[in-house]
C-alpha cells in the first residue's frame, strides 16, 4: 500500500508541484534582473538605488498611522473653484400616445427635444 502512495505522491509532484516551482523560479529570475538593470541605469545618472529604497520605505511607513487605518484621501488635481458654472435649461418633456387597434393598450412614448450647444457650419 505504502508503495501505491509513494508512486502517487511522485506522480503529483513531477505532474503539478515541479513546473510550478520552475514558472516561480523563472519569473523571479525575471524580476532580479529587470531590477539589476534599472538599478545599474540608476548607478549611470548618479542615483544609489539602495539610498533610493530606503528613502521610499521610510516614506511609505512614515504615511501610515498605527493600527487598522485607511490610506490618507488624495486632494483633488482641480480645485474647484477653477472653471466657470455651466448654465442649463430645463426641458419639457412631450408624452404621446398612439393606439394601432381597439384590442391593445395604447402605447406612451416619451419624446424629448434634443438640445444643441453649437451652431454646425459646413466645411468646404
Amino acid at each position: 500500500m505504502s508503495l501505491f502512495l509513494i508512486i502517487f505522491l511522485i506522480i503529483i509532484f513531477y505532474l503539478f508541484i515541479r513546473p510550478a516551482w520552475r514558472v516561480w523560479k523563472a519569473v523571479n529570475s525575471a524580476r532580479r534582473q529587470a531590477r539589476e538593470m534599472n538599478d545599474a541605469f540608476r548607478r549611470a545618472a548618479g542615483i544609489d538605488p539602495q539610498e533610493e529604497r530606503a528613502q521610499e520605505a521610510a516614506r511609505k511607513k512614515a504615511s501610515r498611522k498605527g493600527g487598522w487605518t485607511s490610506p490618507r484621501p488624495k486632494p483633488k488635481k482641480i480645485d474647484p473653484a477653477v472653471g466657470e458654472y455651466v448654465k442649463f435649461q430645463e426641458v419639457t418633456v412631450e408624452s404621446t400616445s398612439q393606439t394601432t387597434d381597439d384590442t391593445q393598450a395604447p402605447k406612451t412614448t416619451l419624446v424629448e427635444q434634443q438640445i444643441e450647444d453649437v451652431k454646425w457650419e459646413d466645411i468646404v
